[in-house]
């Protein structure tokens, strides 16, 4: 069986629950033994101007990550675990081999799915509600998303957190992600220099403002109102 990571599976179909104890449910309990690189919901080039292209990231960068997850889990005891509990238990088990690879993958799935060519504006309803809640507004809850972005020293990524009615912005290194400590992601931006380089060489700045113009805020609010406690 082929295993999709669409936006659509992950956060739609799928309505994943939140628990305490780890699980973040991806795939409804279905799990193929190896992982594949996800269709794209876009064409590569559909995120002009604000990405001419992603065709390196998507097929080299992030392919390379599924085939070294695929080749590092196989005839381990995290073959044919869903991919948020090879996260959880590799990073338990500090064995950075299958971590990276596996969160990675996670990380930059999530990251596909929240842009879109019909991007930008902002969220609506309840989303947009806790944004404004937390934040005293949408310009504040921006200007921290791309403050904190680009004082992030080296690789990484910069996560929107719902905690119940909580609302934050974090910044984490390399390839880790919320779920290894039980938190519950909606939005993503990658800080990695291959995610903005071609196109805005050392500005990452300039990356991290014009990438609010391809936003999915209908895929964020989604996210948020998935959570369940």
């Amino acid at each position: 069986m082929r295993l999709k990571l669409i936006a659509e599976e992950i956060l739609a179909e799928s309505n994943p629950t939140f628990q305490l104890d780890g699980e973040f449910k991806f795939y409804n309990g279905l799990q193929d033994t190896t992982f594949e690189l996800p269709e794209l919901p876009y064409k590569v080039t559909a995120l002009k101007p604000v990405l001419k292209t992603i065709d390196i990231h998507y097929n080299k960068h992030h392919g390379g990550y599924v085939d070294k997850l695929n080749e590092n889990i196989k005839g381990t005891k995290y073959e044919g675990l869903t991919l948020e509990n090879i996260i959880q238990r590799s990073h338990s088990d500090n064995y950075l081999p299958v971590y990276n690879n596996a969160a990675q993958h996670f990380n930059h799935t999530f990251f596909w799915n929240i842009l879109s060519p019909d991007g930008g504006g902002k969220p609506k309803g309840p989303c947009l509600e806790s944004i404004e809640k937390n934040f005293q507004s949408f310009k504040n809850f921006k200007d921290t998303i791309i403050e904190k972005g680009k004082d992030h020293f080296g690789s990484g990524w910069v996560w929107v957190i719902r905690n119940g009615s909580s609302l934050s912005v974090r910044d984490m290194h390399d390839a880790d992600n919320p779920i290894t400590q039980n938190q519950y992601p909606i939005m993503v931006i990658d800080l990695w220099e291959h995610a903005y380089y071609l196109d805005y060489q050392n500005e990452r700045e300039k990356f991290l403002t014009k990438i609010f113009n391809i936003i999915d805020w209908n895929k964020v609010s989604e996210n948020f109102e998935g959570y369940k406690q």
